[in-house]
């Protein structure tokens, strides 16, 4: 286990889910998947309140990542990296938005479904990313 690949690959894949993150959620979806969402007042929180968790949960994507590409599965190019950062994205979103949608009137399916697609290419953009630099 090479400790500095994980920690590059985690600032680096980090990096690239956040900005990837917003074009997919923040600039295509949004307005869609607001208008499949339930709201009320204080459900959604300012942009400036949320960013920094956002961030947080992109390094620790990339960090899962990051691990299981150079611990286990010995990936080193960006072609495996997209795919098996797209498995992982998939498996991890859809575990949670699963769980949300089984007990809240929060999403409905199609925002699930919706949500599948986006994590696939998602975390495709970000496991090319960490499996091209676990190659170098």
């Amino acid at each position: 286990m090479n400790i500095q690949k994980i920690l590059l690959g985690t600032v680096v894949g980090g990096i690239v889910l956040t900005l990837a993150g917003f074009l997919i959620w923040g600039l295509g979806l949004e307005s869609f998947i607001q208008s499949h969402t339930a709201s009320y007042d204080g459900l959604a929180k300012s942009e400036d309140a949320a960013f920094p968790f956002i961030i947080i949960s992109c390094l620790a994507t990339a960090l899962l990542m990051s691990l299981v590409f150079n611990r286990w599965a010995n990936i080193s190019t960006a072609k495996t990296g997209a795919s098996a950062g797209a498995v992982i994205a998939i498996l991890v979103g859809l575990s949670a938005d699963a769980m949300v949608l089984g007990q809240y009137n929060l999403i409905d399916s199609t925002v699930l479904l919706l949500n599948v697609i986006g994590n696939a290419v998602w975390g495709a953009v970000g496991g090319a990313a960490i499996g091209w630099l676990m190659g170098r």
